[in-house]
């Protein structure tokens, strides 16, 4: 009996030497954050304000003219980012800012770094930046000729079908990926993400030098007035990466376009976002993440 005892004794003290290794195991796995940061699942990620350097969260210093979103900073609007500034965006005579960009007044066009006004030839009208033939004209080069019959009857039936188009949307409405409703109007703009696309280019070494990203969509609206909307569309997007060292990366951006939609109008852009990886990096894989397009400001004008 007193062997048996000593015997079972043996047996759960080798049962606990086996074990403790896994136990001790555990207790030293468990994920310490750093200061300014916090635990989720197995990682620990920085706080808001703070981006991520080596083993340690770093407050993010936005310089004069900027703020703080997440672990970056960006420009205020009428600013753009000139490598660790924000410069004020300047436009030329005859043009006024608008995010990070110039746009040209209404019967104006950029060329280069100006704005030169649009001249409309005989039986024509400037309307935006460009200029449009008369009723019963039709462009042809750089004058408006006077239509025949038969192109009239065409040209009947094509504004027809475009305004049953027009009665359908109405009653539709209109929907996207983000909305806004302008509040004097009541419109309801809307815009939606159609293509996204990546583009990378390679080193001697054939590790990766930079990448862009092309965020292509649709904004639309279902205002009704005789005025215009001016509508600020931000787009955003993700991208992960692998370094050949084994460890990943994911980095971000943004920007900003504008609109003018008139009544029951839509139209389309692409955003262009450039990620650069320094050469010590060795990032051989890339892939987009998250991506969106929201409606940052609806105006009425």
């Amino acid at each position: 009996m007193n062997l048996l005892r000593t015997t079972k004794s043996y047996i759960y003290l080798l049962l606990l030497l086996l074990l403790l290794p896994f136990q001790i195991t555990e207790a030293t796995e468990q994920v310490i954050a750093p200061e300014n940061a916090y635990v989720s699942g197995s990682r620990w990620f920085c706080n808001k304000g703070f981006r991520q350097t080596g083993s340690k969260c770093e407050k993010v210093i936005a310089p004069e003219n900027a703020y703080v979103s997440g672990s970056r900073w960006f420009c205020n609007k009428g600013f753009r980012q000139t490598g660790s500034k924000c410069e004020k965006v300047i436009a030329p005579e005859n043009a006024y800012v608008s995010g990070a960009r110039w746009f040209c007044d209404k019967g104006f066009r950029q060329t280069g770094s100006k704005c030169e006004k649009v001249i409309a030839p005989e039986n024509a009208y400037v309307s935006g930046a460009r200029w449009f033939c008369n009723k019963k004209y039709k462009k042809v080069g750089a004058a408006c000729q006077l239509m025949t019959a038969q192109e009239l009857l065409e040209q009947k039936a094509r504004q027809a079908a475009m305004l049953e188009e027009y009665r359908i949307r109405q009653l539709m409405g209109v929907s996207g990926d983000d909305c806004e409703t302008e509040w004097d109007s009541g419109a309801r703009v809307c815009v939606e993400v159609e293509d996204v696309s990546l583009d990378c280019s390679k080193n001697y070494d054939g590790f990766f030098r930079s990448c862009d990203v092309e965020i292509s969509y649709d904004v639309r609206t279902d205002y009704k007035g005789n005025k215009y909307l001016d509508v600020d569309v931000e787009c955003e997007a993700d991208i992960n990466y692998k370094k050949n060292t084994g460890y990943s990366g994911s980095d971000s951006d943004s920007d900003d376009e504008s609109h003018n939609l008139y009544a029951n109008g839509s139209d389309s852009d692409t955003i262009q976002l450039s990620f650069s990886f320094s050469s010590y990096n060795e990032v051989y894989k890339v892939d987009v993440g998250n991506y969106e397009c929201e409606i940052d400001s609806v105006n009425l004008w």
